[in-house]
């Protein structure tokens, strides 16, 4: 079975959530005998992290010749006679007659949050093209599945709609035994700080908690903004920025602090929480989107966005016993998410798919 992967998300973007999403998922395809992998290469794709850590000896390349920008309005000239899937990571659409359209939709955050800017729209109609074209539409979240069906209620009677959550890696685990004597006085912030994210309400929060300091890790490095703001209620001694590390640094910062504090106001997956259960790692988050969803009752939940919830928080995870008692909860849910386990479902229903 014949299947085209489109890795537009590593001409696109830095090794962000996505992007390791990717590169999990087609790992997983190459493992499989079934699949004759063919890869649809862009001029920039040797510029992604998780791009270069593929195997690509045994990779059939199609070169996809189009200026950066337009990859995602044209479609690449494949020369297959046969029925395929064509897979792809950036909401294009394959034109060739025997091509099995699937797109994966990891969230809405474009239509929700975005503003009315050229690259806003652009991207809001890329996607709309796609829900329209494709064959068959995964999503990473029963939440995601229902904001797509909120703006297309007719999308399941048309197409097939399938949720398959994300995984998680392995890298991400208990170091020493469960002991709070190695946790330090630090919360733990991982991944981008777009508003939506309430990267200042932590900030604000911690103003008024002096005895917290903050580890912001992060693919991007702080704008003047942030960094105005971060010293202003902060100080230069009570925060630092981790750029670009590994996850086995992340891990070992995950083991030793105080919580991972994630007060997003929505998500389409949010693997950090994840990652902070499977490593011991309490987690302080919001109630909201696809966060319950994956987190069940293993985080710690805020009431709202104010110094008060923040610090009510705090306050429940110096007991060193509900401390104990969540982290265990929390170590117990992240054990039902794997990449193993997102690719062989994606392996499962695109192979089930070609032969029904």
């Amino acid at each position: 079975m014949k299947i085209v992967f489109n890795n537009l998300v590593f001409s696109f973007q830095k090794a962000g959530g996505i992007s390791i999403v990717w590169f999990e998922l087609v790992k997983g395809f190459l493992k499989n005998e079934k699949f004759d992998c063919y890869f649809v290469r862009h001029s920039s794709d040797d510029t992604n992290v998780n791009w270069s850590n593929l195997n690509q000896e045994s990779f059939s390349f199609i070169d996809h010749k189009v200026n950066k920008k337009m990859a995602r309005l044209f479609s690449p000239k494949i020369r297959i006679s046969e029925k395929f899937i064509y897979l792809t990571s950036g909401y294009d659409i394959c034109n060739n007659k025997n091509a099995i359209n699937a797109i994966i939709l990891h969230d809405f955050i474009y239509e929700i949050f975005g503003t009315f800017r050229a690259g806003v729209l652009f991207n809001k109609w890329i996607k709309h093209r796609a829900i329209r074209k494709a064959d068959i539409i995964f999503c990473v979240s029963d939440n995601t599945k229902n904001d797509l069906l909120k703006r297309y209620p007719k999308i399941e009677t048309e197409k097939k709609v399938i949720t398959i959550h994300n995984g998680v890696s392995e890298n991400y685990f208990i170091l020493d035994e469960l002991n709070n004597n190695n946790t330090k006085k630090y919360l733990l912030y991982v991944g981008g700080r777009s508003k939506y994210k309430n990267f200042d309400k932590i900030v604000f929060a911690l103003e008024h908690l002096s005895e917290f300091s903050l580890i912001v890790v992060s693919g991007n490095k702080p704008t003047d903004l942030e960094i105005e703001l971060l010293n202003s209620k902060l100080g230069v001694s009570r925060y630092e920025f981790k750029i670009g590390i590994s996850e086995q640094e992340l891990n070992a910062l995950y083991n030793h602090a105080f919580c991972l504090a994630y007060p997003s106001s929505y998500e389409g997956f949010g693997i950090p929480i994840i990652e902070a259960q499977r490593a011991g790692c309490p987690v302080i988050t919001c109630e909201n989107s696809s966060i319950a969803e994956i987190s069940g009752n293993a985080v710690i939940y805020l009431d709202d966005l104010s110094v008060q919830s923040f610090s009510n928080a705090f306050q429940t995870l110096e007991d060193i016993e509900f401390r104990e008692d969540l982290i265990n909860r929390g170590i117990k849910n992240s054990s039902n998410y794997s990449w193993e386990k997102m690719s062989s479902q994606y392996q499962l229903n695109l192979y089930s798919h070609i032969f029904q």
